[in-house]
């Protein structure tokens, strides 16, 4: 249990960052005798802040174990299995079995990248990429070890009390609806996502080369310029994942997609299962949902 929960995780990490090291998948796929993953690794090539942000959301994409593909998956492809992770077949009290567990969970808290540069003052050369729940789904913001106070979304509310204010419960309402119908969801989510960071990046030279030339003039000023600017860049997160979440909701609305670019009314459209899902459907229920009409005498299923 412990290497299939644990050990697939890191083997991802490490095949993704080092591939030139070949690392084996045996291991974390339990068999015996085989050597355990190192401590650490040499990365094959240098890794941005983003490079780690990549690593931190997977499903085991790209490989045998894609938890996007398969039955588990569900007809849209949720990459996420619902606890308990290990699991029985009623009156089997022999064998035990055990769900996949990627680096990207649903049940995840925070995740974050530290960004340390030791070339610039402690104020500017230190930055805290944070972000809330499900890492697949968050957005990582920036705030500068200068910050002179916590942003208001990433300092209350209570794991047993929605609350709108929260960012860890905004980011839930997002993340928990693509659930519903993943693989078209979350194609609405990323773009928004990608913008938002997109930004951050963006502005990221921009904002630290303002702060430098403020921080020669009055230290203080620039503290408090790069605080006001992390404070900031969490509100304004909050304002477009609020938004995302309305759009999502009126666009999935009764698990239907809804054409929400049309000016009035809803233009409603059903998306089917898929044919592998469908498949086995068919066959754990013969006939049964046969809609042609039936011969008297015939057998009705």
């Amino acid at each position: 249990g412990g290497a299939l929960y644990c050990e697939g995780r890191v083997w991802h990490f490490f095949t993704n960052v080092a591939p030139s090291q070949e690392f084996r998948e045996e291991y974390w796929r339990a068999v015996e005798g085989e050597e355990p993953y190192p401590l650490f690794v040499k990365p094959d090539k240098k890794l941005s802040v983003r490079d780690i942000m990549g690593l931190f959301r997977n499903h085991f994409e790209g490989t045998p174990y894609d938890m996007t593909k398969g039955l588990g998956a569900g007809p849209f492809g949720c990459p996420y299995r619902w606890k308990p992770l290990q699991w029985q077949i009623e009156g089997d009290t022999v064998n035990k079995y055990g769900w996949g567990r990627p680096v990207s969970t649903q049940q995840t808290a925070f995740s974050y990248v530290s960004q340390a540069r030791s070339w610039l003052p402690d104020e500017i050369g230190g930055v805290f990429w944070y972000g809330v729940d499900d890492n697949y789904t968050c957005v990582y913001t920036p705030l500068y070890s200068c910050l002179q106070s916590s942003p208001e979304p990433y300092t209350g509310g209570s794991i047993q009390e929605f609350s709108f204010e929260s960012a860890f419960w905004v980011f839930n309402l997002v993340a928990n609806l693509a659930y519903t119908k993943y693989s078209y969801v979350y194609k609405d989510i990323e773009p928004v996502q990608k913008e938002l960071e997109d930004k951050f990046f963006l502005m990221q030279p921009t904002i630290e080369k303002a702060a430098a030339e403020l921080y020669k003039a009055d230290k203080n000023l620039a503290i408090e310029f790069l605080s006001d600017y992390s404070i900031n860049s969490v509100e304004m997160t909050m304002e477009r994942w609020q938004d995302l979440w309305k759009y999502l909701v009126v666009k999935y609305n009764d698990g239907y997609i809804n054409d929400v670019t049309k000016d009035g009314g809803r233009h409603p459209k059903g998306v089917s299962y898929g044919d592998e899902y469908l498949k086995k459907v068919l066959e754990e229920r013969p006939g049964y949902f046969d809609v042609k009409w039936k011969k008297k005498g015939d057998k009705i299923q």
